[in-house]
């Protein structure tokens, strides 16, 4: 994301997987938030796969 804003590309929305090998798409929008703006600011919407009822508290408090 840094590199992006470097080159001046910034996106208008993130489709992010909650399930990722290294970082989970949780961390990965921990970190996305504590980027400057206009990154940070950034819409995402998380996708899952997930059916459990507590994926959803997993959630809540990232947003």
């Amino acid at each position: 994301m840094k590199q992006e804003e470097q080159n001046n590309r910034l996106y208008s929305l993130i489709l992010m997987d909650c399930q990722m090998p290294n970082i989970d798409g949780y961390e990965a929008t921990k970190q996305i938030r504590l980027l400057s703006p206009p990154i940070a600011t950034i819409p995402i919407i998380a996708l899952t796969a997930n059916t459990l009822a507590g994926d959803a508290r997993n959630v809540m408090p990232v947003v």
